[in-house]
């Protein structure tokens, strides 16, 4: 027998019950109801201050089965743990597990109540065995005397027993025990909130906390009562306290959360639990449900709801997590983590205004936190509003005064707002901090540039030159500079150099062309404009100046070729069309040419616009690699083999090679594999652009939707350099040996498909009459000398026996005979005859091979 005392304290909201018989309560709160996404504590947080009960609002329309915010919040409890003051340690166990008990219990039923201030006591003896139906008369005494109903069904709640085994629960609150330290010397502190309130963080070194001893514990109790939920959830919590970041432990844990939720679908500590757990794996689309369910069964707590905001939006459901975000902010405007959750959605979304409000709200609620000035002062910026811009930054440049890519951002705002000196000095400031660093000197360069101050950017871009990486640009710029002066001698010397350094520019090309026409060096140009067009065939730049270098070179066709083309690929192209026109009438037209220079540093916009440019030009690539991917599957199937050969007779190798049906297939992948090869470049520049500026920091002036496309198109771009190397793989190791395998060389697949009509495909190769052979053609003859220039007698000139005509007297006489190994025999008239000493000899006859003949004087 035992006896059991209790008391229940309801004040301001909150409530508190005091323990029973040969116990008293401890100091030390319990971790009942602790949140399940952290671990439990050794010594939770002293004191529990709530606020007061807010007023009644009016909330809107349910969100599909979401319920509003209701508008009174349930008291909170506090339950403290016990100390037992009796002689044995038999009664150890219910130091921890009874608070649990009345914790959870009362949580699961008391949902609504008014306050009130009143004590309640309740004092009962009891069997061991007897234990939660005690507890739960006791409970029902304490709930009933404190001004609360409590019916049958409440009564039953109280005194239903978590399993049937009670030495599972005495096992179980002994390992909670030693889990939080409740065995620990009393410590004197204050209750904090139980079942439901938010989570302490790790007992670090906390006195009498035994993780051990409490797995120990916890896991015989689950071995012995595996439908024991509350053990369940709390062995999860012991598994993440020792995970240390171990996945298959933290898998472990997140299994005992949800077998303890799938135990008791109402187990909220659980669910809470799960769903951490869930979104911690990325799991988000269960980590959203969990969290509706949670929302469901507690919607008046409002942490809840913003953690379901968040993970609604996480799973594209965007309204819904803005309507949620917002009911979270209209019943606590200072809720920070949902106003920085909703700028995220604003800013995610494109709503520019929205986002400037939020983050004006979030600015007002953690005034010191410069993160917050840089992300509102990157909305200005996008928005327009410079002063304001210029203003949040320079607050923060107070708090970092050697921040470069600061610096020069505020730079950017100054000169932005049409301040260009202030702006130089800005970036002045930049270059003394940090004078290894290029930007902050091609930000100046470039805003000289843009403000036509040419001698000033002259200096600067000469200056530049000692950045080796840059070169190319700073060349180009200073080659437009020349250019735009009419200096067009100095602006091609410079250019040349600039296609040198950057030989995959095409506006370098296209200033170098310029430079070069407008010095009236017309066959210079085309030296530019030849591989340029061979890089951009449809580049209608290119074209235009291919028609002024025709025109130049008097050569009126070409030109009125290339400049119909030019405006073919470009029908607003107006320059093009002048110049046509010109041509047209026997003139001849000048050179209409702005340059437009690189800039390998550019400001947020810039960053902003490279970083459209990537994905666009990844898009690019991934359709073309679509088509790729298509005719290379069906050269393999010409060829029998691949996914798209049916049958197995379709996958045996054809004896020849069906050149007529294969050469289209063949070209098109060549063609393919052009402009594969072709966006690659495109996105390789945008790429490095993009992955020179994050590296350095200029991307914080980004907005946080254009940051994550940059963060997204650093791995897309890995992936993409990973897709080029296996399709050259592929092509180079399996399509092309499958065509050398079965004779389709280049040189025939490339003359089928200028002449189709002389290759039979494969189904009229049978059918085709067989061509009469051709005509042998005559060997090749080859044209020999006999000098006889020092004999005075004709000489007769024979070939394998065979006369071949004769050598006149004095001269040097030319024979035509079949060329290679001869026997030649040279005889005088009436004397000696062919095979006669000293007249036959074997030669090799070729053309210019030449014999000379010796005579006695």
């Amino acid at each position: 027998m035992a006896a059991v005392v209790g008391a229940l304290t309801i004040a301001s909201g909150s409530a508190q019950v005091v323990g029973p018989a040969g116990t008293r309560p401890s100091p030390s709160p319990s971790p009942a109801g602790a949140n399940a996404s952290r671990p439990l504590p050794a010594q939770p947080p002293v004191g529990v201050e709530l606020p007061p009960e807010p007023a009644p609002q009016r909330v809107g329309a349910i969100v599909g089965d979401l319920p509003p915010i209701p508008s009174t919040v349930p008291p909170r409890l506090a339950v403290a743990p016990f100390e037992n003051h009796s002689s044995g340690e038999t009664l150890q166990w219910m130091i921890a597990a009874t608070p649990f008990e009345i914790a959870e219990k009362s949580e699961q039923w008391k949902r609504t109540g008014a306050q009130v201030g009143k004590v309640a006591q309740a004092e009962r003896l009891f069997v061991r065995e007897q234990y939660h139906a005690m507890l739960g008369e006791v409970l029902a005494d304490l709930w009933t005397e404190a001004g609360f109903s409590v019916g049958a069904a409440e009564r039953e709640v109280f005194a239903r027993a978590p399993v049937g085994d009670p030495y599972a629960v005495q096992l179980f609150g002994r390992g909670l025990g030693y889990l939080c330290g409740a065995f620990a010397p009393v410590v004197p502190a204050t209750a904090t909130a139980a079942a439901g309130s938010a989570a302490p963080g790790p007992p670090a070194a906390a006195p009498g906390v035994d993780l051990k001893a409490a797995e120990r514990d916890l896991a015989k109790a689950v071995l012995i009562a595996p439908k024991l939920a509350e053990a369940q959830r709390i062995f999860g919590e012991l598994l993440l306290m020792q995970a240390q970041g171990d996945g298959r432990v933290i898998s472990r844990a997140a299994g005992k959360f949800a077998y303890a939720s799938d135990l008791r679908p109402d187990y909220v500590p659980a669910l809470r639990a799960a769903a951490t757990a869930a979104a911690a794996a990325s799991k988000r689309e269960i980590a959203a449900e969990l969290l509706r369910r949670l929302v469901r069964l507690r919607p008046w707590d409002l942490e809840l709801r913003y953690r379901l905001g968040e993970a609604l939006w996480s799973v594209g459901e965007g309204e819904l997590a803005v309507r949620e975000l917002e009911r979270v902010l209209t019943r606590s405007p200072q809720h920070l983590p949902a106003r920085r959750a909703l700028a995220v959605v604003r800013a995610a979304r494109g709503d520019l205004p929205g986002l400037i409000r939020e983050l004006e709200a979030i600015e007002v609620l953690a005034p010191q936190d410069p993160e917050v000035k840089l992300e509102l002062a990157s909305a200005y910026s996008a928005s327009g509003q410079w002063r304001k811009a210029e203003d949040a930054l320079i607050a923060v440049s107070v708090l970092r005064p050697f921040d470069v890519p600061l610096l020069v951002r505020i730079g950017e705002a100054v000169k932005q707002r049409g301040d260009l000196d202030g702006a130089l000095q800005w970036y002045q400031r930049a270059i003394r901090t940090a004078p290894e660093s290029p930007a902050p000197a091609f930000a100046a360069a470039q805003a000289q540039f843009d403000a036509r101050r040419f001698d000033d950017a002259s200096r600067a871009y000469t200056a530049l030159q000692r950045f080796r990486p840059e070169l190319g640009a700073t060349l180009q710029a200073l080659g437009a500079i020349g250019l735009l002066r009419a200096r067009y001698d100095e602006a091609a010397w410079v250019l040349r150099r600039a296609v040198r350094e950057s030989p995959r520019s095409l506006a370098t090309r296209q200033m170098a062309a310029a430079a070069e026409l407008g010095r009236r060096d017309a066959a210079a140009a085309l030296l530019q404009l030849e591989p340029a067009l061979r890089g951009w065939p449809k580049d209608p730049v290119l074209h235009y100046l291919l028609g002024l270098a025709r025109s130049q070179l008097r050569d009126r066709a070409g030109a009125r070729a290339a400049l119909t083309q030019a405006l073919t690929l470009d029908a607003r192209y107006d320059v093009a069309r002048a110049a046509l026109a010109a041509v047209d009438v026997g003139g001849e037209p000048g050179v209409v040419f702005t340059p437009v220079i690189e800039r390998p540093w550019g400001d947020s916009a810039a960053l902003a616009q490279a970083v459209a440019r990537f994905h666009d030009a990844h898009r690019e690539l991934l359709a073309v690699r679509t088509r790729h991917q298509a005719a290379v599957v069906s050269i393999l199937a010409l060829l029998g083999q691949g996914p798209l050969a049916a049958s197995a007779a379709e996958r045996v190798a054809p004896r020849r090679c069906p050149l007529r049906r294969m050469a289209p297939p063949w070209s098109q992948a060549q063609e393919l594999m052009r402009q594969l090869i072709r966006h690659g470049v495109a996105l390789e520049d945008a790429a490095r652009f993009l992955i020179r500026h994050d590296d350095a920091g200029y991307s914080a002036g980004l907005l946080p939707g254009v940051r994550t496309q940059l963060a997204a198109a650093r791995r897309e771009y890995r992936v993409a350099l990973a897709d080029l190397a296996e399709l050259r793989a592929q092509w180079q190791r399996g399509v092309a040996s499958e065509l050398r395998r079965a004779r389709c060389t280049d040189a025939l697949l490339a003359a089928a498909l200028a002449f189709p009509r002389r290759f039979p495909s494969g189904e009229e190769e049978r059918a085709e009459a067989v061509p009469p052979a051709a005509a042998r053609r005559a060997p090749p003859r080859a044209m020999f000398y006999v000098d006889n220039s020092q004999c005075p007698d004709p000489a007769m000139v024979w070939i394998d026996g065979e006369s071949v005509g004769v050598a006149e007297a004095g001269k040097r006489s030319a024979f035509v005979a079949d060329p290679g190994e001869r026997t030649l025999c040279l005889t005088l008239p009436e004397s000696a005859s062919c095979g006669d000493r000293g007249t036959v000899r074997q030669v090799y006859l070729h053309d210019e091979w030449t014999v000379t003949m010796h005579c006695a004087k």
